[in-house]
């Protein structure tokens, strides 16, 4: 449960446990936090929701817009996705030894976008299994971020290279534009 802090005029609540890694609001009302042991708690303002779990420690997490899912990336080859009305593991996409640092969820169409240690970020179809269908490839150090734009279907990526690109996910060729 969260702790009701009355020493400090600045701190709410406080919620004990292993170091956090990253959060993330999933709802109105709900909030996940990642920690560097592999779990992930979901909860309210007032107590625990529910815990997910990794094999290791949570480099992002995203809930998708419509809060239909929530993605979470480890730190190892391996991406989980979960249903937020069941909490259920739906999905587990391995990346073949590269770690996802990065990651975004696309409602339509259902992909999976994920920047990679590798310096490349991959596109995922989620209706067909977690297929890969594309690197996206131009960058020459780490990704720092992503942002996808829904109403033009524009990818923004940017990177330790100096570097902003905007990219056509839906295009065929992997150029940035």
């Amino acid at each position: 449960y969260l702790s009701n802090s009355s020493t400090s005029n600045k701190e709410l609540f406080s919620l004990p446990g292993p170091k956090g890694n990253v959060i993330k609001q999933i709802s109105n009302s709900l909030f996940a936090v990642g920690y560097e042991n592999g779990k992930i708690n979901i909860f309210s303002m007032i107590q625990i929701v529910k815990e997910l779990t990794h094999g290791t420690s949570i480099n992002d997490m995203k809930i998708s817009n419509e809060n239909k899912l929530i993605s979470t990336a480890e730190n190892s080859d391996e991406i989980k996705l979960w249903d937020v009305n069941t909490w259920n593991n739906f999905m587990n996409i391995s990346l073949d030894d590269v770690i996802a640092r990065k990651i975004i969820v696309i409602e339509e169409p259902e992909y999976l976008i994920v920047s990679l240690n590798d310096y490349k970020i991959a596109v995922y179809d989620l209706t067909n299994n977690g297929t890969l269908l594309k690197f996206l490839i131009g960058h020459g150090d780490n990704i720092k971020d992503l942002e996808f734009i829904q109403c033009d279907y524009r990818l923004l990526s940017v990177s330790e290279d100096y570097t902003l690109k905007v990219w056509n996910v839906f295009d065929s060729s992997t150029a940035p534009i």
